[in-house]
Formats: C-alpha cells, sequence, structure tokens
C-alpha cells in the first residue's frame, strides 16, 4: 500500500473559490432581472438598505457647515439629561431602592429614547420613500397600462378645463394656452407621458367654445393606444370612457362638423 499524499487546499482558496461562485450567481440573477426589465425588485431593497448612506451625504455638509445652529438643541438635551438623572435618583431613594442609579444608566436610557425616535422618524422616511418609488414614472409604466394611465390623465384633464370654463367664460385654444394659465405645468400629468413623441396626448376638440359642452358631447380625445386598441374621451359632464379605436374618425369628423355648422339663432 502506497502512502500518497493528500492534496488539501487552503483556507484562503476555499474562501476566494466561494466568494467568485456567489458573485457569478449575483451578477447572473442581476443580469435576468436586467433583461426581464425587473430592477425595481433590487431597487427597492437596495434603497431601504442603504438609502441613509445617500441621505447623510447630503445632510452631513449642511450640518458641517452650520454647526453652530447644532448647539442649542445639543444644550437642551445635555441639561434635560442631568435634570433626569437627579429626578430619577431622588425618586429611587424617596422608594427605598437601594440600586445605585448611575450616569451610565441615564445615557443609555437617553439613547435608547433618541434610538425610538429616530426609528420612527425613519419608518415614516421608509413610507414616503415607498411611495415615491411607486408614483416614480418608470415604475409606473412598468406597473400600469398605457390604457390606465391615459384614463387616470383625462380626469385630470377635464377638471381643469371646467375650472378654466369657470374662470374665463370659454375653454382654451389650446392644452399649452391651459397649462400655462394654471401655471402648474409639474402638476399636470398629461403633460408628462407622451404617446409616440406627441408632447400633448389628447386633442381639445372645441378650443375656445364660450358654452358647455353638454354630457354626450365629446371634449377632450386621446389618440389611439396600439397595445390596446382603445381611445379614451373626456365628455362635456366631466365624465370620462374607453372607446374602441375605431371611434376615433366618427368622434373627429363630428367635431369638426360641429365647428362648422353656423350658431343656432338666439347665441
Amino acid at each position: 500500500m502506497s502512502d500518497e499524499p493528500i492534496i488539501t487546499r487552503s483556507p484562503l482558496r476555499n474562501a476566494l473559490s466561494w466568494t467568485l461562485r456567489i458573485l457569478a450567481i449575483c451578477f447572473s440573477i442581476l443580469f435576468f432581472l436586467i433583461v426581464i426589465e425587473s430592477l425595481m425588485i433590487i431597487e427597492i431593497p437596495f434603497r431601504f438598505a442603504f438609502g441613509w448612506i445617500f441621505h447623510a451625504n447630503k445632510t452631513l455638509p449642511f450640518l458641517l457647515e452650520n454647526w453652530r445652529a447644532a448647539l442649542l438643541p445639543l444644550g437642551c438635551l445635555i441639561l434635560a439629561g442631568i435634570l433626569a438623572h437627579r429626578f430619577i435618583r431622588r425618586t429611587l431613594a424617596a422608594k427605598g431602592i437601594s440600586r445605585p442609579w448611575r450616569p451610565a444608566d441615564t445615557l443609555a436610557s437617553t439613547m435608547l429614547l433618541l434610538l425610538g425616535c429616530g426609528a420612527a422618524i425613519a419608518l415614516s422616511g421608509v413610507v414616503h420613500e415607498s411611495v415615491w418609488l411607486m408614483s416614480d414614472r418608470w415604475v409606473e409604466s412598468n406597473r400600469r397600462s398605457e390604457l390606465t394611465m391615459a384614463v387616470n390623465n383625462s380626469r385630470q384633464l377635464m377638471m381643469a378645463l371646467a375650472d378654466y370654463h369657470e374662470m374665463n367664460g370659454r375653454y382654451p385654444n389650446s392644452l399649452r394656452e391651459l397649462e400655462i394659465e394654471l401655471d402648474t405645468p409639474r402638476q399636470l400629468a398629461w403633460t408628462e407621458v407622451t404617446y409616440k413623441g406627441v408632447r400633448e396626448p389628447f386633442i381639445l376638440l372645441h378650443p375656445g367654445e364660450t358654452r358647455l359642452m353638454n354630457e354626450d358631447e365629446p371634449l377632450i380625445v386621446s389618440p389611439i393606444i396600439q397595445k390596446d386598441g382603445k381611445i379614451v374621451v373626456g365628455y362635456g359632464d366631466s365624465s370620462v370612457k374607453s372607446l374602441p379605436a375605431g371611434e376615433f374618425s366618427r368622434i373627429l369628423q363630428a367635431a369638426s362638423l360641429r365647428k362648422n355648422q353656423p350658431p343656432p339663432a338666439g347665441e
């Protein structure tokens, strides 16, 4: 029986081998998520775990430049800690409790209280960050269809048109005019969503019209949403409906005929 040497791998080589395997698995998963456009699965836990680093990077320079402003709350905290320490010691002595209350106990209690407050603030930040992520346009476009977005945007647009007519006695000559009048372009969702590069995806059918539209008269219409084969139409009573794409030409033709008709007597 021959004595053959047993080859053993060093712990360092084992650790390196396992590290390479884990990295290969992680990169494979990341590549798979990129292919299926599901980076949100990684982004959300990443922000929850390391978002405080980005927050500290933004806030620490401001705090260091304005360190004098932190002296007052820090002094109040120290004073409150001293008073709380004396109060607790007097209370324990009055109750005949022999256990000494040391300054370290007060410091630990204060730190625990501050940690609880910080956790509550962090929890509210997590909720805010989650809502922000869910309302992000990239997440929105992956989570909801274009038809759903067009319906929601048309409802906002119809309310804005009704407000404009009430203030000016007529409808605007264009959606751009409506945006300038309200002076809140960042709050108007329909200007942020484009269909095939069109900035104003909805068509205003009766620009400058002074009379209010009836409930059965279309006021706005979206371009054809090819994916769903639908259009979104807003009516004079601020109601919104999604119709088959075949209705697009009929609605435009009816609006054109209405525009060319002479006004009724008395108008």
